[in-house]
């Protein structure tokens, strides 16, 4: 380790940070002479609050429970054959055949048996003890540290002592996530979370070694057949899961499905979670108490596997001898530091009482602004036809919507919260600043400057940074985690200007260049992504600012035009702008007001000084004019206000203009920041809704829609155009067609004239007009850079 890197390694102690690799051998180095020498009795040590927790089997009581006797009934039922009795010529009734029920009852019964002793875990307590041992001294092969808050963890064993179960729910990053949360919580002495895996990792060896500890696996795909449900299947993981909780057992799920691609949070999938909210709703959980989780790692130890993917190469799958090569590059490495964020435990019940009430209460409110419209319907045209029955807003279907509703919802909040309370590493900060402020790279100097600068804003939003020490020494240290393949360090000539500087050796300066050529950007992009949060709303703002005003501002130089736009435009183009890249950002928690976020993030441009907040009046004789059309619809959307085109009195309205202010630079460095911020990713959407003119002709594959779309983005790149090279990204690409179905541009339906039914993109009625496609085509463009 060299000088440097071990004054970083020094400097990383905090007050309110404990490194687990320390706390562990200061607990043995008090023990004494047996505890550093004697590998079990370390172990014992190691072990001593987890003697009196027990991790049952319950295999039996899920075989035994009422679901599943249900679910086996059914499904024979299913598979026997009918026989049909004719009881008059218009009549036919279909029975099945008893003589062969019990027959395919025990066949049914054993697949049941089958399927749960592929899925569940067996935690044992000796492995358990033989794996921390193992942990402490393998880890440090390959990271410096393991730190978590102090103040984090007291409220975890603090919630681990009341009867419920802890529901943990990581941010997934690693296959390590799995390893890093268990040692942590064992090494706290909390009871060891059940987890759950996908059955791609069911492999010889580290198959058995994952279920020892607590795994237990579940299809990556729910139902083998396409549109056919796989009941049994669904039935056995359900019970299995709920009898878990309902013995008290920890629970451990990755909610967004697999790992990121990315390095951002992906959408969440609210299956598992369906699971305990059903399990409380249906009693058989008193409470339990969610705790969302940020895993950050100063290098990520799988992310090369996903360039191949983002390239749009299929997965590897897993194998024992690929397990085995990636372990051993592993060890062969230096990953530095991770940082587990385990955010403040709340109350699942406290949580669905909320969800119930404020439901409740948006039920009053559209029932109430249904007869509202009614009675107006009434006053203007003295008929009523209601478009349903009031009562119907309070039936069956609606408490299931509400449901649905609420696990999506809580899903939100928690990748939401672990998204926002993630700690930034010092390798997020060098990509983030490579990717965005120097693109094209930097001096040392330079670096320090911006480094410190960012530094600041992110703490200054309320958010931790991973680091203490000067920035200088942290940025060379971070350049040296994330490789040569990721960023390029060599020296250059200093200039005049520059000799006798403090980052100087001689005559000569250490420069700093990102590598942003494919396939290697997705590397250094996976890195800066996790920064992206912290200004995500207000780089909103400023690229929705430049989208309205792009025709008079030149954002290659410093401009000192007069620029105006529109507020309520911005507003509502902001907010389009949010639909249409719901996909890649959670940008508010579903208890918050998405215009009222992006009014929070305008506030901060205006404090900036970026923009100046002007007021005029507008007389309703000029309510033709671009500026009033868009604050009426703006008002409209928000119910902020209602105008009338046949009021025979005329009024004033406000109306706000904003001015934009990039005559300083440092007004004009910082806009261009925020822009940067999401340019490669308003590239890859703008790639997408070009190509959309291809389906006025006809409809095409989402394959090979998909596949041409992929291959534009190359060509781009490789024709040297592309400003971005990450904008190929499959993920992004992917996204992109999800959001424009979603927001009913596009439709994709199966069709069923060929011989396989073939999933189709198609545009939607409404943007088959040519130039309405071409405006929605403009909006993007406007907003790219």
């Amino acid at each position: 380790m060299t000088e440097e890197n071990w004054l970083y390694q020094e400097s990383t102690s905090k007050p309110d940070i404990a490194d687990v690799f320390r706390e562990y051998d200061e607990y043995r180095r008090r023990k004494g002479y047996l505890a550093r020498v004697c590998m079990s009795f370390s172990c014992t040590l190691q072990s001593r609050t987890q003697s009196s927790i027990t991790y049952p089997d319950v295999a039996k009581q899920v075989m035994k429970s009422k679901r599943i006797q249900a679910t086996l009934d059914t499904c024979a039922r299913q598979d026997c054959p009918k026989e049909a009795t004719t009881f008059s010529l218009d009549n036919e009734e279909e029975f099945e055949d008893p003589k062969q029920l019990p027959e395919k009852l025990a066949f049914h019964m054993k697949r049941a048996n089958h399927l749960l002793s592929k899925m569940k875990a067996g935690i044992s307590l000796s492995l358990l003890k033989l794996t921390s041992w193992v942990l402490h001294r393998v880890l440090r092969y390959f990271l410096s540290t393991v730190q978590v808050h102090k103040g984090q963890m007291e409220m975890v064993q603090k919630a681990a002592e009341s009867s419920h179960p802890l529901i943990f729910l990581p941010h997934h990053r690693s296959h390590l996530d799995y390893v890093v949360v268990t040692f942590i919580l064992y090494n706290y002495g909390i009871k060891v979370p059940h987890v759950a895996a996908g059955d791609n990792l069911m492999i010889p060896v580290f198959g058995s070694f994952m279920r020892g500890l607590g795994g237990y696996f579940i299809r990556r795909k729910l139902d083998k057949v396409e549109g056919k449900k796989d009941l049994l299947y669904r039935a056995v993981l359900h019970t299995y899961m709920q009898e878990l909780l309902r013995a008290g057992q920890n629970m451990e799920f990755f909610i967004e499905g697999g790992r990121t691609r990315s390095g951002k949070a992906a959408a969440p999938k609210g299956g598992l979670l369906s699971v305990v909210i059903d399990s409380y709703m249906d009693g058989l959980l008193e409470d339990a108490y969610i705790i969302p989780v940020s895993i950050n790692y100063e290098k990520i130890l799988d992310g090369t596997f996903f360039i191949r993917e983002q390239m749009g190469e299929q997965k590897i799958k897993e194998t024992f001898w690929g397990a085995l090569k990636a372990v051993w590059r592993v060890l062969m490495s230096h990953y530095g530091n991770i940082r587990v964020d385990f955010a403040q435990p709340f109350s699942l019940k406290e949580y669905l009482q909320s969800a119930q009430y404020t439901n409740m209460e948006a039920r009053k409110e559209n029932l109430e602004s249904r007869r509202n419209s009614f009675s107006r319907a009434r006053r203007s045209s003295g008929k009523l036809r209601p478009s349903g029955s009031l009562t119907s807003l309070y039936g069956t279907d609606v408490v299931v919507e509400d449901q649905r509703q609420t696990v999506k919802d809580l899903a939100q909040h928690v990748v939401y919260t672990f998204v926002n309370s993630s700690t930034i590493m010092c390798t997020t900060m060098l990509a983030f600043l490579l990717v965005t402020k120097h693109r094209k790279g930097a001096r040392l100097e330079e670096l320090v400057q911006s480094f410190e600068w960012l530094k600041e804003e992110i703490t200054f939003r309320g958010r931790d940074v991973g680091f203490v020490g000067r920035a200088p020494t942290v940025i060379q240290y971070a350049a040296d985690v994330l490789g040569d393949n990721v960023v390029k360090k060599y020296s250059v000539p200093a200039d005049d200007s520059l000799a006798g500087s403090e980052d100087s050796i001689g005559t000569e300066l250490m420069y700093f260049e990102p590598v942003t050529c494919l396939p290697d950007v997705f590397e250094l992009r996976y890195y800066a992504s996790g920064a992206i949060s912290v200004f995500l709303m207000e780089s909103i703002i400023a690229t929705t600012v430049y989208g309205v005003a792009s025709d008079d501002l030149d954002i290659r130089h410093i401009s000192t035009t007069d620029v105006f736009v529109s507020h309520d435009e911005v507003m509502e183009k902001a907010q389009r702008l949010c639909a249409l890249l719901q996909y890649e950002f959670l940008f508010v928690p579903p208890c918050t007001s998405l215009g009222t976020e992006l009014s929070s993030a305008m506030d901060k441009l205006i404090t900036y000084e970026i923009l100046r907040e002007e007021e005029s009046s507008l007389h309703s004789a000029y309510t033709d004019s671009r500026e009033m059309q868009w604050a009426k619809r703006f008002a409209s959307s928000l119910k902020m206000q209602e105008y009338s085109s046949d009021e025979e009195e005329e009024e004033e309205v406000a109306f706000k203009k904003l001015q934009v202010l990039l005559d300083e630079p440092d007004c004009y460095n910082r806009f261009n920041f925020l822009l940067t911020v999401l340019a490669p990713y308003i590239e890859s959407y703008w790639i997408v809704v070009q190509s959309l003119t291809r389906l006025l002709k006809e409809d095409m594959p989402e394959n090979e829609f998909l596949g041409t779309i992929h291959q534009i983005a190359l060509d781009r790149v490789e024709d040297g155009v592309a400003e971005f090279a990450e904008s190929v990204s499959m993920e992004c690409l992917k996204n992109a067609i999800k959001a424009l179905q979603s927001i009913k541009v596009l439709e994709i339906y199966y069709d069923t004239k060929t011989v396989e039914f073939t999933k189709t993109v198609s545009l939607c009625d409404k943007y088959r007009e040519e130039e309405r496609l071409n405006d929605f085509i403009d909006f993007i463009e406007d907003c790219r850079m």
